[in-house]
C-alpha cells in the first residue's frame, strides 16, 4: 500500500494504526519529502518510510513501481 504524506506528524500515527488494523497483512509504504516529523511518526507506527526529494504524486508513483520486482 503506498500512502503520500507531507508534513502530517500529528495524523500519520492514527493513519498507520487504523490501516494495520484494517488490512493487517499490507506492507503500507509512506513516501515522504516532509520538513516536520511524518517520517519517525509513520516508522514509529509500523509503516516502511521512503523518501522522493521532489515533490508531486506522479513521481512518487513512478519511484514506487521502479522498486517492483515481479515475473510477469
Amino acid at each position: 500500500m503506498l500512502i503520500r504524506r507531507y508534513n502530517e506528524a500529528m495524523a500519520i500515527p492514527r493513519v498507520v494504526e487504523a490501516l494495520c488494523c484494517a488490512l493487517p497483512n499490507a506492507a503500507m509504504h509512506i513516501h515522504d519529502n516532509s520538513t516536520d516529523k511524518t517520517a519517525p511518526a509513520a516508522r514509529a507506527a509500523g509503516a516502511t518510510v521512503r523518501t522522493e526529494r521532489q515533490h508531486g504524486l506522479g513521481r512518487v508513483v513512478r519511484r514506487r513501481f521502479a522498486g517492483i520486482e515481479a515475473d510477469l
